[in-house]
């Protein structure tokens, strides 16, 4: 049985099986976890600490107590607001002092809210990674898709070399029977008189090259079909592709203009410059003063 593969199937295959598209597909999702890491910088940030002290002597003018314990702890939660540039920070402590057997709590509980209005403002800093990671993000993709393109480019030319290999096998087969009849044909003539021997073994040594050559292209022809084969993972008995090589070819036609513009090589161009004028208004605003909005509540 001969199966016939279409340019369309192997492309199909190849991206369902080879190894090297769950390579770019792994590369794509290590893209995306960087590009949802960038958005972390509004998730919560929970601090904890706690203390316990103990100091003891005599009374003296700077310490008038003989024996202190102090135990405290303090939880803070700030958090970044998104696209604002503005922090919410809650935080609760709480103290203990034992001062010789008088104990003193202290609880405190506060919430501050800090608005940039020049520098950061719209939290325009706090984005600047976000910013650029949606940009490598994408820039990654579209070098991606190119790799995929490249690669299933030098695959499908190989069902154009199939072709062509079998067609030169069919010439070379046909060309071997000819030479066969030939002989077949010298011989007789040799066995009736009616050629001299070095006709007959001038017949013989064109049979024999004409054998040769068959027998090269035929295994040309099995290699690359054992190639293509194991690419998608079939038999190379089956492996047999249909194609006209001299049918003429329509090409389509390309504005010079349109193409450079939209070709890979300038999209990495404008990547590279969305990148960088991104940064540049950071840096930009970073040299603007300071100046912020604080509210707090603590009781």
């Amino acid at each position: 049985h001969v199966m016939e593969i279409k340019a369309s199937e192997l492309s199909n295959k190849l991206i369902e099986t080879h190894a090297f598209f769950l390579q770019l597909s792994l590369y794509e999702k290590i893209s995306l976890v960087d590009q949802k890491i960038a958005r972390t910088y509004t998730d919560w940030n929970i601090q904890m600490g706690a203390n316990e002290s103990f100091s003891a002597g005599d009374d003296i003018s700077s310490r008038l107590y003989e024996d202190l314990y102090t135990t405290s702890y303090e939880v803070s939660a700030l958090r970044k607001i998104a696209n604002s540039g503005a922090n919410l920070n809650l935080k609760h402590s709480w103290n203990r002092d034992d001062k010789d057997s008088t104990v003193l709590n202290t609880n405190v509980f506060s919430l501050n809210y800090v608005q940039p209005l020049l520098q950061n403002k719209d939290g325009l800093n706090d984005r600047l990674s976000v910013d650029v990671a949606d940009i490598d993000l994408i820039a990654k993709q579209v070098n991606l898709l190119e790799q995929a393109e490249s690669f299933l480019a030098s695959k499908l030319t190989k069902l154009v070399d199939l072709a062509l290999k079998q067609e030169l096998e069919k010439l070379y087969m046909f060309q071997l029977e000819l030479s066969k009849q030939q002989l077949d044909l010298a011989e007789e003539k040799f066995s009736n008189s009616l050629i001299d021997k070095s006709s007959l073994l001038q017949e013989k040594d064109t049979y024999v090259k004409a054998s040769q050559q068959w027998l090269q292209s035929s295994r040309e022809l099995n290699i690359l079909r054992q190639e293509i084969a194991s690419l998608i993972d079939f038999k190379a008995s089956e492996m047999v592709v249909e194609f006209d090589l001299f049918k003429e070819q329509t090409i389509k036609r390309v504005e010079p203009a349109g193409f450079v513009k939209n070709s890979r090589s300038m999209q990495k161009f404008d990547f590279d410059k969305s990148k960088l004028q991104r940064q540049l208004e950071t840096y930009e605003n970073k040299t603007m003063p300071k100046m912020d909005l604080t509210m707090g509540v603590a009781t």
